[in-house]
């Protein structure tokens, strides 16, 4: 496997049920990007309900980027519950490709 992929939470919303990736705060509010090393890293603090999926640690951080989030917390032990959806959090949707 590819050292450099990561496992990253996301959320299906909308009547497409679009992927979009799951994103948090730290304590003085600076939004963050999440990734885990593993699936089982990511079911030990997540749950096995969680949504997943599998990134470069690159495009992470593009997608990630037009939202002004700079940093991505990877391995966190523990995650608040991600808030309700928002107009911005639809802009950083992941759509399959279109071959």
């Amino acid at each position: 496997m590819h050292r450099d992929l990561v496992v990253v939470p996301v959320d299906h919303r909308g009547p497409g049920r679009a992927v979009v990736l799951r994103t948090g705060r730290r304590p003085g509010g600076r939004r963050v990007g999440y990734a885990f090393s593993s699936p089982d890293d990511l079911i030990r603090t997540l749950g096995s309900g969680q949504p997943w999926f599998r990134l470069t640690h690159a495009a992470l951080t593009s997608l990630l980027a037009p939202l002004g989030i700079r940093e991505v917390v990877v391995d966190p032990t523990s995650v608040a519950d991600p808030p309700p959806p928002t107009e911005t959090a639809s802009r950083a949707t992941v759509r399959p490709r279109q071959d």
